[in-house]
């Protein structure tokens, strides 16, 4: 008969006895990218991070990175959006694409026996993106709905409210794009993220699953072969804020038919890049990943 669990009683815990994180082997391509892999053979799958420095840090248009990121994939030479996601569900692969502070990545993973045509459709995403005003107008119509939805949300004016107050206006934390102000975007935008920070950018690779030196290979020949005509971006992080901007250090806004509130609450760190970043997000995941980083 099975015991039932009383979860009025917390659950014995033990002491870690043993943790030791997995070193990656290092490899150079001929065009002086990286690949960093993890070999793992207990399933026949690869997971990949593909990483190029920049995101918004390198933005001149606010939310720029974002938007190439959900267009990226959406249209190739030849290619319609519909042939490619046909394409890769076929492959029983996935392939998605974000961008964050200070970087923009392609993300994917895939049976073992088909990353030789998924790590060619990568390549192709990288230098043979093309970019439909049909399919813009569509993820742009999407994005602004999405926003829309976002600003009736306490948490997304609790967070807005913050990082303006916190950081100040001028500040590229402080700043948002807001469902209006994407109204005026066109697809020059998109077009010109793309050719001066995705096209011809220098990229890491970060590999983990079953892989051979078959796939290394593919690697070598595929992604080794994409030349580069600029070097990595040189990322300018904002200013640290060692002073809170706003001298109200409590702040509150009403929102009429509201159902709950959200609170936010914080305090300059430290600045970035620094040392210390990989401990504290340790200790975040620690401690149930309460504290937000920016």
């Amino acid at each position: 008969m099975n015991q039932i669990l009383d979860r009025k009683i917390a659950p014995n815990s033990y002491p870690v006895q043993d943790f030791s994180v997995l070193k990656p082997s290092i490899l150079e391509l001929e065009n002086s990218s990286k690949v960093f892999i993890l070999k793992n053979s207990s399933q026949p799958i690869i997971h990949f991070t593909l990483s190029i420095k920049g995101g918004k840090l390198v933005e001149k248009s606010l939310g720029s990175a974002s938007l190439t990121s959900k267009m990226l994939g959406e249209g190739l030479k030849g290619m319609d959006s519909a042939q490619i996601h046909q394409k890769l569900e076929a492959f029983g692969a996935i392939i998605s694409v974000s961008s964050d502070i200070d970087s923009f990545t392609i993300n994917g993973h895939c049976l073992t026996r088909y990353f030789g045509e998924v790590v060619a459709m990568v390549k192709r995403y990288l230098t043979e993106s093309e970019f439909s005003e049909k399919e813009f107008q569509h993820i742009l119509q999407v994005m602004i709905q999405q926003k829309k939805l976002s600003e009736e949300k306490t948490s997304f004016i609790a967070t807005k409210l913050f990082r303006e107050n916190f950081y100040g206006t001028s500040h590229p934390y402080g700043q948002s794009l807001t469902s209006e102000e994407l109204l005026d975007y066109d697809i020059g935008v998109v077009e010109n993220y793309y050719l001066k920070n995705i096209l011809h950018s220098p990229f890491d690779l970060f590999i983990a699953g079953d892989i051979s030196d078959r796939e290394i290979d593919t690697i070598k020949e595929v992604l080794g072969a994409i030349k580069f005509n600029r070097s990595s971006a040189i990322l300018e992080y904002p200013p640290f804020v060692n002073k809170i901007a706003t001298s109200s250090l409590k702040i509150y806004e009403d929102k009429d038919d509201a159902v709950q509130t959200s609170i936010r609450i914080g305090c300059p760190t430290f600045s970035l890049p620094n040392s210390d970043l990989e401990a504290f997000s340790v200790m975040n995941e620690t401690l149930g990943d309460i504290l937000g980083q920016d």
